[in-house]
């Protein structure tokens, strides 16, 4: 028998789509979650330790609760093994740290950071990395920036996967348009790029309509960024729930991922419109040419380049050889690489070799 506790905020949806498969490979599995989440036949434990209201000692209380209900859960579930899911870089890491058998899957900025970290989150960097028995990354990129933490432990790629049989362009009609549909599909945040997709709709050439699908906090900068330049071409699609994203996908021709940071060591939203056999624009940053095959299965560009991208835009569409021959690429290289099931087989094979 194995049983598994999941350690992650569980509001994001990855963290859902990797409970939900974990589930069906272990005898149990329970979730323990920073923030108040639930999923549908798995018992959720919200531990409420998210504080958005700046006072740190509210914080601090909120931690060190989160911490005793930690150690009050898993001494009475007993789990054969903890499997941290995003690594939190402070002190809420001794909640689990005492557990015999984890394992912790990094995901991106909480190894790789967008701006200096302080020397006392790397040192709980340093310390739960050293405790956890097997570590795993998203890319080889993100596993070789992890061993600047820890070098002496073997770090294994697991990527994230998608759901084939749910992404498949063969579940929907497709609808001929005349114009190109484009979407970008992401938090609305700098980060991501979103702004760089907008500034670059002044110099494509094709008549495009271009989806902006997400929140965030650029939200209203970017709608005043589209009225500024009079861009009737934007249309501002707001949250797509992961259950409505492959309906939305079966009407695009082009995705873009236009981020501007090397924290973005992956891009799932790009595997995803892979699978539906969509040729994907990404910069040329992080982790995300493990994701992308230049010229294979999309178009790599320079980032925060709005002319570059504008480029690789027109160039899809005038070239349709081109065109066609990436996106009859996309979805093999995907159930090659990134089926989920197959992922989650080589998670539960590393819960094996822990119990063994």
């Amino acid at each position: 028998m194995v049983k598994v506790a999941l350690i992650s905020d569980f509001r994001n949806i990855h963290a859902q789509k990797w409970a939900r498969i974990l589930n069906t490979k272990v005898d149990k599995l329970f979730v323990i979650s920073v923030a108040a989440s639930k999923l549908n036949g798995l018992n959720v434990y919200n531990l409420n330790m998210i504080n958005y209201n700046g006072y740190r000692i509210v914080t601090l209380i909120k931690k060190l609760r989160y911490i005793v209900l930690c150690w009050i859960i898993l001494n009475r579930e007993k789990p054969d093994i903890v499997h941290v899911h995003y690594l939190r870089t402070d002190i809420s890491i001794f909640g689990y740290l005492f557990h015999k058998n984890i394992i912790i899957s990094v995901w991106g900025n909480d190894i790789i950071d967008d701006n200096n970290t302080s020397s006392l989150k790397k040192i709980y960097r340093r310390i739960a990395l050293k405790r956890a028995k097997i570590i795993t990354a998203t890319t080889n990129y993100l596993a070789n920036y992890t061993y600047k933490f820890h070098q002496n432990k073997t770090i294994h790629v697991v990527p994230f996967g998608v759901d084939l049989k749910k992404f498949n362009p063969k579940n929907y009609i497709k609808v001929s348009n005349s114009k190109i549909h484009i979407a970008f599909v992401k938090h609305l945040t700098e980060k991501y790029g979103p702004h760089i997709l907008i500034s670059s709709a002044r110099y494509i050439k094709n008549d495009v309509i271009i989806h902006i699908a997400g929140e965030g906090n650029m939200q209203d900068f970017l709608e005043e960024l589209s009225e500024k330049n009079s861009l009737s071409c934007i249309v501002f699609e707001g949250f797509i729930p992961q259950d409505s994203l492959a309906e939305f996908l079966s009407k695009i021709d082009i995705f873009v991922m236009p981020s501007i940071y090397n924290s973005e060591t992956f891009g799932v939203s790009a595997i995803e419109a892979q699978a539906m056999g969509i040729p994907v624009i990404a910069s040329d940053i992080g982790g995300v040419k493990e994701a992308i095959i230049n010229d294979n299965t999309g178009i790599l560009i320079p980032p925060n380049n709005p002319v570059a991208l504008a480029t690789a835009i027109d160039k899809l569409i005038d070239d349709k050889k081109l065109y066609k021959k990436l996106s009859s690429n996309c979805r093999n290289f995907i159930k090659k690489n990134f089926n989920l099931d197959n992922n989650a087989n080589s998670i539960y094979k590393l819960y094996r070799s822990m119990l063994d």
